[in-house]
C-alpha cells in the first residue's frame, strides 16, 4: 500500500511569502489527509522551520474558502514522484506560485493563534529552513 503524500502551503506574514512542505519530510507515515495535523504536531521542529513560528494545528477540512494565513492549504502529490522541492535548499517561490495556480487544494488545516518563541529559536529555525524550502 502506498503512503499518501501532500504538499502543504502556508502564507507566512513574517516573511511575506508562501512557504511549502512536502510531507515526505515528516517522520510519520501519512495514510490520509485527516492525519496531517497530528503528524505536524508530532514533528514540532520541522513545522517550526517550515512556518517560522509556532501555531497550533486545527483539524483537516475537505473544503477551501480561499487562501489566507489562517490556514494551511493541502494539495495532493503523487506518492512515488520525485520531490518537487528538489533537495530542499533551492528557492522554489516561482514554482510554488505556478503550482498553486494550476492545482486545486483538496482541503485546509486551520491554524490557531501564533505562539511567541524566543529569538534564538527563531534564528535557529530560519537557519534550518534554508535547507527545507
Amino acid at each position: 500500500m502506498l503512503t499518501m503524500r501532500y504538499l502543504l502551503a502556508y502564507y507566512s506574514g513574517t516573511t511575506s511569502q508562501w512557504r511549502c512542505l512536502d510531507t515526505n519530510l515528516l517522520p510519520q507515515q501519512i495514510d490520509r489527509a485527516e492525519d496531517l495535523a497530528a503528524a505536524l504536531e508530532n514533528a514540532p521542529m520541522i513545522a517550526l522551520s517550515w512556518m517560522l513560528e509556532r501555531r497550533p494545528f486545527g483539524s483537516y477540512q475537505a473544503t477551501v474558502d480561499g487562501k489566507s494565513d489562517e490556514c494551511v492549504m493541502v494539495y495532493e502529490l503523487e506518492p512515488t514522484a520525485a520531490s518537487p522541492l528538489g533537495n530542499g535548499t533551492d528557492y522554489v517561490g516561482p514554482w510554488l506560485e505556478m503550482f498553486m495556480q494550476t492545482n486545486e487544494p483538496i482541503g485546509t488545516i486551520a491554524l490557531g493563534a501564533g505562539k511567541p518563541i524566543s529569538k534564538e529559536a527563531a534564528i535557529g529555525a530560519l537557519a534550518v529552513s534554508q535547507h527545507m524550502v
